[in-house]
């Protein structure tokens, strides 16, 4: 239980796996770690992770439900490319640091951003966050 980090690529590739739960001490999920999982399904995310990487998710086509914790401050790009069964997400008031295209090529997805409507994203958030590629929509759903 000493694990903070869950490094690079650890788990990718691993079509069998269906769902997981990360340990409560883990802090930052990197790059790929997670990537072309293709039948995970769930993913419990513990309120100890501040970070997920670069393509963490990607690929999880069958991934239907994730919660960001509120403790997240740093999604990195394309951090759910792929994720076509993902319909729907929240971001927390946290993150102050978005990747661009962290939502690319899932068809449809509705994302709550942490912000009203005619407020700007924060600062650090890319421009390009919620790019989508062909045939894909990212709807906004804005505070209230």
């Amino acid at each position: 239980s000493s694990v903070t980090t869950i490094y690079h690529g650890a788990f990718a590739d691993c079509s069998s796996l269906t769902n997981i739960t990360i340990p409560s001490n883990v802090t930052s999920i990197e790059n790929e770690t997670f990537s072309e999982c293709s039948s995970l399904k769930n993913i419990e995310i513990p309120s100890s992770v501040t970070e997920i990487g670069d393509w963490a998710f990607s690929g999880c086509s069958n991934l239907k439900d994730i919660t960001i914790p509120s403790s997240v401050t740093t999604i990195y790009q394309r951090a759910f490319e792929d994720c076509r069964s993902l319909t729907n997400i929240t971001i927390p008031s946290k993150v102050t640091s978005m990747g661009s295209g962290v939502f690319y090529g899932i068809p449809s997805i509705t994302v709550t951003v942490p912000y009203k409507l005619g407020e700007n994203p924060p600062s650090d958030w890319n421009s390009d966050w919620n790019e989508t590629g062909s045939d894909c929509e990212v709807k906004i759903k804005y505070q209230e």
